[in-house]
């Protein structure tokens, strides 16, 4: 309505989307704005029922992460994968997606998400996804928990966060792979007389497994358990298998991951946008199911 009123103000000012050039249309992206509009209206009516809308029940929360020690909503990003179908499967030729992780009302696991589409005839397109209500799924809030409360990770930030310099935790990332996701959060070290932050280390967690290391690659291989963490205090040794929570990544799925991040061998500040590419090519080579789309 909006566009239909400026094009009648100004007649020939905007043209149909047809007009667009081929190679100008391949680059267009899920307006992030409007994303976030309508992902704070799908908290609330997501709900098909009306007996459960009318009394408040099922509604949804945005969840939060913590960045440069403050606690803050989580920030809808972009991805590369292959969305699923009704029955699991992939869609087929991965796409460049916006997603956005919701959580219930006074609670921190996440529950569903949703996708905005940009490539081709699905541009502008929408796609819900829910996980069945037996599932436990961790939500930011309660990875950036266990990352607080690991020893290791606490006793090397604090030691940072001291003499003139400054610990900047960036923002966790929650990439869909198989059946559940992967949580990424690089940690940057910034001196007081200097605005340039360093990326120091990555942080990578699988279900209630955590691991810290200069690169995303090493951080993989201790989830793994085919190194030696690097914290303090640690007592995983090489070979060992780590128990992951329900619904944590099969360890196959981390071995491909593993594959694909190792051909990276260094994370550097200029390689945080290559990060997103790594980790959204694994869907690709996972080819896993993921869950089915909310009715």
């Amino acid at each position: 309505p909006i566009a239909a009123t400026w094009a009648n103000v100004f007649p020939g000012l905007l043209h149909p989307l047809s007009d667009m050039p081929p190679g100008l249309r391949e680059h267009l992206r899920y307006p992030l704005d409007m994303f976030k509009m309508q992902s704070q209206t799908y908290l609330r009516y997501h709900i098909t029922d009306p007996n459960v809308l009318f009394i408040g029940e099922d509604a949804w929360n945005i969840p939060t992460e913590r960045f440069r020690d403050q606690e803050q909503p989580v920030e809808p990003y972009y991805v590369v994968m292959s969305l699923p179908r009704k029955d699991g499967t992939p869609e087929g030729k991965p796409e460049f997606v916006l997603i956005m992780p919701f959580t219930p009302r006074q609670r921190q696991n996440t529950v569903a998400w949703l996708a905005g589409r940009s490539d081709g005839d699905s541009y502008g397109g929408l796609r819900g996804y829910r996980f069945p209500t037996e599932a436990l799924v961790f939500g930011p809030a309660q990875i950036e928990a266990r990352i607080d409360q690991n020893p290791g990770i606490s006793a090397q930030l604090t030691l940072w966060n001291q003499s003139g310099s400054q610990v900047i935790r960036g923002n966790l990332l929650m990439i869909p792979v198989g059946s559940s996701f992967l949580f990424v959060e690089p940690i940057y070290l910034q001196a007081e007389n200097s605005r340039l932050p360093e990326l120091v280390r990555v942080v990578v967690a699988n279900g209630n497994t955590i691991a810290m290391e200069k690169t995303l690659s090493e951080a993989i291989e201790v989830l793994l358990g085919k190194r030696q963490s690097s914290l303090a205090g640690a007592t995983q040794q090489p070979g060992a298998t780590a128990t992951p929570l329900p619904r944590a990544i099969p360890t196959g799925d981390l071995q491909r991951l593993l594959e694909e991040a190792q051909r990276s061998q260094q994370v550097t500040q200029a390689e945080l946008d290559r990060l997103k590419q790594l980790l959204d090519a694994i869907q690709r080579q996972i080819g896993t199911p993921t869950p089915a789309p909310a009715r």
